[in-house]
């Protein structure tokens, strides 16, 4: 018999995966049994093989890590590869990175573009971020800074704190957009209420070189963003 997991998108997954999967689970976290990575690291395997894509991308990441297996991020990829083509957000993810950074893979900055691309439509922070990234920059496909930027927003709507530090340094004058302080001082705010660690310096930085029209501005556009996210 064959399951369909809403919170994987539907994907469908035999019973004796999802089973093998969640005891794999209670051994990697210890909920009820000791601890153990290896253990649990010998059940993903079984599950990634019985087709779980969920087991697979926490395979593929205890291989990239280390974490109770010897380290091999070739065959993280390979993992990652599984679970991403499955249509998992965050496995998508994880093989854009190390195609970003040439782990495991060759570097290839249009792959990692392609798998970030995937991973955003399906709303994955990490990944928006990611793509902003490589379209502010020009990498691994055309230049596109309004992209960049929307992106951006869209990832700090989900509580993506580096993505409004982005947008922060974006109008603050980097990523070749013109300085406007008051949209820099609501985006790092924005970011300062998420966490980040250095969206306070920033606008320690920013506001003795605003005008009182651009603290006018960043004050209603927090307001309204507020409003907007409540």
């Amino acid at each position: 018999m064959r399951l369909k997991i809403p919170e994987l998108g539907g994907i469908e997954i035999s019973e004796e995966a999802e089973a093998l999967c969640r005891i794999a689970m209670t051994h990697y976290a210890g909920l009820g049994v000791e601890q153990d990575p290896v253990r649990a690291a010998a059940l993903f395997a079984k599950a990634a093989d019985a087709g779980h894509p969920v087991a697979a991308n926490q395979l593929g990441a205890m291989l990239e890590q280390g974490d109770g297996v010897r380290p091999d991020p070739v065959r993280a990829a390979a993992f990652y590869r599984q679970a991403a083509d499955a249509g998992l957000a965050l496995a998508q993810l994880n093989l854009g990175v190390l195609y970003h950074h040439g782990r495991g893979v060759a570097p290839d900055l249009a792959a990692a573009r392609g798998w970030y691309e995937k991973a955003s439509a399906q709303n994955e922070p990490t990944a928006l971020v990611n793509l902003g990234v490589l379209l502010a920059r020009g990498e691994g496909g055309p230049k596109d800074r309004d992209r960049a930027h929307a992106l951006w927003a869209r990832a700090c709507d989900l509580g993506e704190p580096l993505a409004a530090f982005n947008l922060g340094m974006a109008h603050a004058g980097g990523h070749e957009v013109a300085v406007d302080f008051g949209q820099a001082c609501y985006w790092f705010e924005r970011a300062r209420t998420l966490g980040h660690p250095s969206a306070q310096a920033a606008l320690d930085e920013i506001r003795p070189l605003m005008s009182e029209a651009e603290t006018a501005f960043a004050r209603e556009a927090l307001l309204s963003a507020r409003r907007h996210l409540s």
